[in-house]
């Protein structure tokens, strides 16, 4: 299951984006690498997920209901990582600022 997550990441933002190329192209891959997940995907479910044309990708019906549970894990997972780097953004140490000295009288040190 876990050698399935990303292929699962990968079919969301094709599905997203509305093509391989564009998909591939947020991920820095090439169209076809990502076609390949996506069909190894499909291998490993025994059900096709998209139809393919030339000119666009549609969801099959097995598709839809796939795409639902994983387009939700994808952005819990995204809302935890999110969550994570909120934190490591708050401020830590200490603020040392320099004033000017008559902008500083009336200023006491703080620790």
């Amino acid at each position: 299951m876990i050698d399935h997550l990303r292929q699962m990441a990968i079919l969301a933002l094709v599905v997203d984006e509305g093509s391989f190329r564009a998909a591939a192209k947020d991920l820095g891959l090439a169209p076809s690498r990502i076609s390949e997940t996506v069909s190894e995907l499909e291998a490993y479910l025994g059900v096709t997920l998209l139809y393919r044309t030339t000119r666009k990708i549609t969801l099959t019906n097995g598709g839809r209901i796939f795409y639902a549970r994983v387009v939700g894990m994808v952005r819990s997972a995204e809302a935890g990582l999110n969550e994570l780097n909120a934190l490591s953004l708050e401020p830590v140490g200490a603020l040392r600022l320099s004033l000017l000295a008559f902008l500083a009288a009336g200023w006491t040190r703080v620790r």
